[in-house]
């Protein structure tokens, strides 16, 4: 193969070699977009995630705090209704006994008073007036009678006093009932509060999530734009590898033509320098450098 042709191929190579660099090298700057964008999204997905494990623990709390309300509600209720039982009993108690006083009222049929104004008078008649036997066997009777009806009397106020009693300690335990009512209401209302609260952020994690799978799609979307990049780069670098390895030896061989061409003419011309020298005895300055590269002439001062 001659130089010319030589050349030509060397040319031919060289130039599917910088057309292959340069597609690599745009190949580059594209990725380097996709590369940047890349990044981005990275960031926006990794965010997300991070609002997400935050907003999550934040809720963790509201909804312990909703646990400790219900539970506080739950014992509060418990407690209620046996204040509630109580007062039930206390109050069955109550009608019980305001029965077994309206019946001994019944039995008394007078108030405390009178029935003793009654006896006290009888008794009087008895012991101090003098009166037919019959007619005191008759006070006698009626006395026996009153005295029974007194005694109903104190049995109905004692009862009724019971009552009195009970009716206070319902009072009392009614009191406790609304106090403690009023306070499962406030703690369901915080318990409800707190749950809401969670919810919303469930709601807000959804969305978190929702940009974060969107994210990571779009990043997903990315690397499968930049892979086939990647692949047709390593192609490329394989082309180029294979055409270096046509390359070198060719363009070896062109530069040692060159060499052995430039290497003849100047023999020639040192041969033509030479001759010019001896036959005029001067030189001009090119023919003054050709000597002097080739070693003919020197002006080192070493030399005799």
């Amino acid at each position: 193969m001659n130089e010319k042709e030589l050349k030509k191929q060397v040319n031919n190579l060289r130039h599917e070699i910088d057309k292959r660099n340069k597609e690599i090298k745009t190949l580059y700057c594209e990725i380097d977009v996709h590369k940047n964008e890349a990044d981005e999204l990275r960031v926006k997905r990794d965010q997300c995630r991070e609002s997400i494990k935050k907003s999550l623990d934040d809720a963790k709390l509201f909804l312990n705090k909703r646990d400790e309300f219900n539970k506080e509600v739950a014992k509060l209720k418990k407690n209620r209704s046996k204040s509630s039982d109580k007062i039930k009993r206390i109050g069955d108690e109550i009608k019980s006994k305001k029965t077994k006083r309206d019946e001994f009222n019944k039995n008394a049929r007078g108030t405390k008073e009178t029935l003793l104004k009654f006896y006290n008078e009888k008794l009087t008649t008895i012991l101090e007036e003098d009166i037919p036997l019959g007619d005191e066997i008759k006070l006698s009777n009626m006395i026996f009678e009153v005295q029974e009806r007194l005694h109903a009397v104190e049995k109905a106020d004692d009862i009724h006093n019971k009552i009195s009693s009970d009716y206070e300690k319902i009072q009392k335990f009614n009191k406790t009932f609304d106090k403690v009512c009023k306070k499962i209401k406030n703690l369901a209302e915080e318990s409800q509060e707190s749950h809401e609260r969670a919810m919303q952020i469930y709601r807000e994690v959804d969305e978190f999530r929702e940009n974060s799978n969107g994210h990571h799609k779009k990043l997903i979307g990315k690397y499968d734009q930049m892979n086939p990049l990647r692949d047709r780069i390593t192609a490329l670098k394989e082309e180029i590898k294979q055409f270096r390895e046509k390359f070198t030896p060719l363009n070896e061989e062109l530069k040692s033509i060159r060499q052995e061409r430039e290497d003849k003419k100047r023999e020639e011309d040192t041969s033509e320098a030479k001759k010019k020298f001896q036959k005029k005895g001067r030189l001009n300055i090119n023919d003054l450098r050709i000597l002097m590269e080739s070693g003919e002439i020197s002006f080192d001062e070493s030399e005799d």
